[in-house]
Formats: structure tokens, C-alpha cells, sequence
């Protein structure tokens, strides 16, 4: 008897947000809804090409939720995601997507820069002890 993989919900708030980008990545545009990620901050760094979030009490990023993407699609996307070498890692967070009007509480997972997310708590830190 086969045993069914578990699938998983995806919130995205770069690059694969556009259909060619998630296309190239897992051959098909999955279904999505425009979502909300309160308590995350998305940062640009002008040394590194792509933003990556960091958690930050009063902020809130927007994005899309692409539902149920099995773990085979999710490996592709770690791959793409360079998670193997440590520039991103999945975590599970709670999502605000829009449905008919009404807020819709959702688990999901994101990709949450890791070496970058390390660095800007440092410096952040640094800036409240200096303060």
C-alpha cells in the first residue's frame, strides 16, 4: 500500500511570486491567493540579489500563497532557494490570506534567508545595546 506524501502551503515575497519563475522551477503555475505575513520584514541588501525576511514585531509583508505543493515540488524549490548552502531554510508560519473579504488565518511555509537573517539580528542587537 502506498502511503500519500504530505503537501504543503507556500508563502512567496520574491522572485516566485512571477508565474515565469515558479513555472521554470516546478514545471506547472500552482494555484495562488494574494496573502499577508505579520511580524516579518522583508529586507533588500544591497550586497546580496534577493530579499529575504527577518522577524520584526509591527511589520508585515505581502505576497502569494500557493496551496498544496507536494514534497517533491518543495525539494525543487529548495534547490532553487540555494537551501543545500545555507542562503535560505523553510519555516512554518501563519499567513493572512484574503478570501472573499474576510481575514483567513493559514499555515504555511517561507523561506526565510538564513546566513542574512543572522546578520541583521547582530546588528540589530548592537543598535539597542548602543542605544
Amino acid at each position: 500500500m502506498r502511503r500519500k506524501q504530505r503537501s504543503s502551503n507556500l508563502f512567496v515575497y520574491g522572485s516566485l511570486m512571477r508565474k515565469e519563475v515558479i513555472k521554470r522551477c516546478i514545471n506547472r503555475i500552482p494555484k495562488s491567493k494574494k496573502a499577508v505575513l505579520n511580524g516579518w520584514k522583508k529586507i533588500l541588501d544591497p550586497f546580496f540579489p534577493y530579499p529575504f525576511l527577518i522577524k520584526h514585531s509591527f511589520a508585515k509583508v505581502e505576497g502569494l500563497f500557493y496551496f498544496r505543493l507536494s514534497h517533491k515540488k518543495m525539494e525543487e524549490l529548495d534547490r532553487y532557494e540555494s537551501c543545500d548552502r545555507g542562503f535560505y531554510r523553510r519555516e512554518k508560519v501563519v499567513i493572512d490570506v484574503r478570501t472573499s473579504g474576510k481575514k483567513d488565518l493559514v499555515e504555511a511555509e517561507v523561506y526565510v534567508g538564513d546566513m542574512l537573517e543572522k546578520k541583521y539580528k547582530k546588528n540589530l542587537e548592537k543598535r539597542r545595546i548602543s542605544e
